[in-house]
């Protein structure tokens, strides 16, 4: 006789079988009670599913443990059913709305022009200062940091060229002798360079009665090509400012020259040091009336030499400068004229073992730089009314370096 297991009847299954079935069944009524799935409907037409349970044992114990269990899941035929997703539509509500604000807002927009035209408004007037000496605004009141100084300072300070005198008198300014020339240093304010080393970053732009006189390869400064015999005044500007140019990073330095109206009078200096240093000075300016107006003339020149502290060091600078000048009731203009010349040798580093034996030794020979430099400008300006002044300059420079060293680096 052959024992076969008894069928477990769908609709009275075993007590695990119908654990099972409520458990599926509560995942689905549950979900459906709250909302979240639609309700059964008496045709089925929203998908669900059949759920039958099995439990066989051994023949005479139906309650037998452990029973064998399976559970079938038969879906349904699906049907197309129709959701809604807000979060899809808010893009297109949104924009419905801002459509619908617009519109509002240009239809009242024409009732309310008017009425603002006529409205009064504070009225806010910007000043700006010119940025150099002439303003006459004292410096405690400049948005920027400035240092100036006048030519009876600059002849004062018998300062070997215009760098010298910058780092005897200006604050935050320091030199540094990469070039082993005493006209070639290196010229640092607040981090930025000023300085006739090729290659080097520089950040300080100068201007000679508004002409630029950085160079147009590198914005490099040849500071030989400066006499201080021809200077009128000097002014130091701190920060970034575009109206100097291309490369202010750091700061412009703004040097006005002397001429027969400012600096009349004759002047000669001569004086000397050690290792063979001299130095030769002399300038004459003066002026007339001529008719409405008057007429002002102004030469110098201006010589050094030097033999060098080391062997084959010996170095020399000559410029010669003048301008003529025409002022009337509210107008004025110059002419002017600048020709530089200069030879220098700086030699570079040398071992120690070799200044042991010789302090004025040298390693490699020679370093030699020659400049030369052509300038010519003519600057005018006339006041148009009490506060209002026009200015403009025309120059042509030209100029060559000419450079030969023997170093290895």
């Amino acid at each position: 006789m052959t024992n076969s297991p008894p069928q477990a009847s769908p609709e009275f299954p075993t007590r695990r079988g119908r654990r099972i079935a409520d458990v599926a069944r509560n995942r689905l009524e549950g979900p459906r009670r709250e909302g979240i799935l639609p309700s059964l409907s008496a045709d089925r037409r929203i998908p669900t599913c059949h759920i039958e349970s099995r439990c066989a044992g051994a023949q005479g114990r139906q309650n037998a443990f452990p029973p064998k269990l399976s559970l079938r899941v038969k879906p349904l035929k699906h049907q197309r059913v129709t959701r809604f997703f807000p979060w899809k539509a808010a893009p297109r509500i949104w924009a419905a709305l801002v459509a619908v604000v617009c519109a509002t807002a240009f239809a009242t927009g024409g009732d309310t022009a008017a009425e603002d035209n006529d409205a009064l408004i504070e009225e806010i007037v910007v000043v700006a200062t010119a940025p150099d000496d002439r303003s006459g605004m004292p410096a405690a009141k400049l948005p920027y940091a400035s240092q100036a100084a006048d030519a009876d300072q600059v002849d004062r300070s018998l300062s070997l060229d215009l760098s010298d005198f910058l780092e005897r008198t200006f604050t935050s300014v320091s030199l540094n002798d990469a070039q082993n020339n005493p006209l070639q240093p290196d010229l640092q304010y607040r981090g930025y360079t000023a300085s006739p080393l090729l290659g080097l970053a520089q950040g300080i732009a100068v201007h000679v009665n508004g002409a630029r006189f950085n160079e147009p390869l590198g914005d490099t400064v040849n500071w030989d090509l400066m006499p201080v015999t021809a200077i009128h005044s000097v002014q130091l500007m701190g920060g970034a400012n575009p109206a100097f140019g291309l490369n202010t990073l750091g700061g412009a330095l703004s040097l006005r020259m002397k001429d027969g109206f400012r600096s009349p009078g004759m002047g000669l200096e001569a004086w000397g040091g050690s290792h063979g240093r001299r130095v030769v000075a002399a300038d004459v300016g003066g002026n007339r009336a001529v008719g409405s107006g008057a007429l002002a003339y102004h030469i110098g020149a201006h010589g050094f030499d030097e033999d060098g502290w080391r062997d084959l060091s010996a170095s020399s600078a000559a410029n010669a400068f003048g301008s003529v000048g025409w002022r009337g009731a509210r107008s004025e203009m110059h002419l002017r004229a600048h020709r530089a010349t200069s030879d220098l040798l700086g030699n570079g580093a040398v071992p120690v073992e070799l200044l042991a034996l010789d302090r004025k030794a040298i390693f490699t020979a020679p370093d030699r730089t020659e400049n030369t430099m052509t300038m010519l400008s003519l600057d005018a300006s006339r006041e148009l009314s009490d506060g209002i002044q026009v200015a403009a300059n025309l120059f042509h420079r030209s100029g060559g370096a000419d450079a030969f060293n023997g170093d290895a680096s």
